[in-house]
This record gives C-alpha cells, sequence and structure tokens, in this order.
C-alpha cells in the first residue's frame, strides 16, 4: 500500500479535534479518541477529505500517525519521517534516515520539550539507532548524541556485527525520558541483549538500563 487515507467528517471543523500525541494515544496505549463528534448516527457520512502518496511501492504501510501541535507525524514503508497539515495533507518536511534495507516501522514519538529545548521527534531505526529530530525543520538534532543519533548497537552488538538489532516501534517517552527496547533475534542463536534502555531527550545520554531479574533456585 502506497498511500495513506485520511478521513473526516465532512462539515466538521478541524480546530474541533484534540491531538493524537503518541502512538496509542495516551501513556497507557488505550487507543481510545474521546471525540464524540463520530457517531453510530453520523458514520455513515465519512468521506475522504485528502490523500498523501508515500511514493514507496512494496511493502506494507504500519505506521500509525500521532498529530500534535498542529501537524501530522507518521514514518512510511522505508523508514522516512514526513510532517504533514493535518488540514490538508500538504507535506511540511521529509527526512530520510537512508537505511541499507527497509524495515517495518510503526511510528514515531513526541518530545513537547524544555526549557531552552524546543519539541522533537524521535524515531528508532531498522538499523539500530536513536534520532532526535527538530520538530519545525525536520533536521537532526546536534546536541543530541552524535549531531542528532545515538548508534545503539555499540556497546551491545558489538560481538555479533550481523545480527539483528532494530527498532521498530516508536519510543516511549516519559518526561524527560526516551525509552527504547529492540527487536532481536528469535531462536537459540547468539545475539546482543534486548534489555530496554533510557536516554536524555535532551542530550541522548544514557540514564539507565533495565536490571535483569535474578534467577530463583530451590
Amino acid at each position: 500500500m502506497r498511500l495513506i487515507l485520511i478521513t473526516l467528517l465532512a462539515g466538521l471543523s478541524c480546530a474541533a479535534q484534540t491531538d493524537w500525541p503518541m502512538y496509542g494515544h495516551d501513556p497507557g496505549g488505550m487507543h481510545y479518541s474521546p471525540l464524540q463528534r463520530i457517531t453510530a448516527a453520523n458514520v455513515s457520512k465519512l468521506r475522504r477529505s485528502w490523500t498523501y502518496h508515500t511514493g514507496e511501492p512494496g511493502s506494507p504501510f504500519e505506521s500509525t500517525p500521532i498529530v500534535v501541535g498542529g501537524r501530522m507525524y507518521l514514518s512510511t514503508q522505508k523508514g522516512r519521517i514526513v510532517a504533514l497539515q493535518p488540514e490538508t495533507g500538504k507535506e511540511i518536511w521529509s527526512y530520510d534516515p537512508k537505511l541499507a534495507r527497509a524495515r517495518e516501522h510503526r511510528g514515531v514519538s513526541y518530545w513537547p520539550g524544555a526549557a531552552n529545548q524546543p519539541p522533537r521527534i524521535f524515531l528508532g531505526t531498522g538499523d539500530g539507532r536513536l534520532i532526535a529530530l527538530d520538530t519545525a525543520t525536520g533536521r537532526p538534532v546536534p546536541s543530541f548524541g552524535d549531531n542528532g543519533t545515538v548508534n545503539l548497537r555499540g556497546g551491545v552488538a558489538d560481538d555479533f556485527l550481523k545480527a539483528n538489532y532494530a527498532l521498530t516501534s516508536p519510543p516511549a517517552i516519559y518526561r524527560d525520558l526516551v525509552i527504547v527496547g529492540p527487536n532481536i533475534q528469535e531462536g537459540p542463536s547468539l545475539g546482543p541483549s534486548g534489555d530496554p534502555r533510557a536516554f536524555d531527550a535532551r542530550t541522548g545520554k544514557r540514564l539507565w538500563i533495565a536490571a535483569r531479574p535474578t534467577s530463583c533456585t530451590s
């Protein structure tokens, strides 16, 4: 599927809608919108408002767009990140992480910013990178990690150069933490650890790694 269909109730004002600021809508991942303008009585009147073509054939589209701060953010089949005007579908900017191989990608995360720090979009990549983008320009944030990127494979997958280590789901945002959990190898083969880790949303510094439970013996 090479396009995104955005359907709105004809005649409703976009200004009356609330944001969908994160994957799953809220921190609990309830996947539920509190909007009440669309009901069983008027759902048959839904009409397509606009269509955005990604121009990327082949892979299925798996992203859940987020809408926050007057913009829609999504990831494409090949991992590009796109910002759109939610009212019209007009592209504002696009960022290409230049993946050697396309992987399934389910979306991005929004960090609202802090003092002297504007909002950011965070994405994980299929080759094990965590990237911070400026919401206004779509460019990597120079002060985050190494010019906008943290290499998540470093220190974790050094002994498994060909092993899978991918971020296919949006990072979790909690206050000023960006929390990631990778997709790693399945089965009996050896590979890197899949322990969740948290990074500072401002700097990219790793703040913690989830402790592994101790084994119990009888």
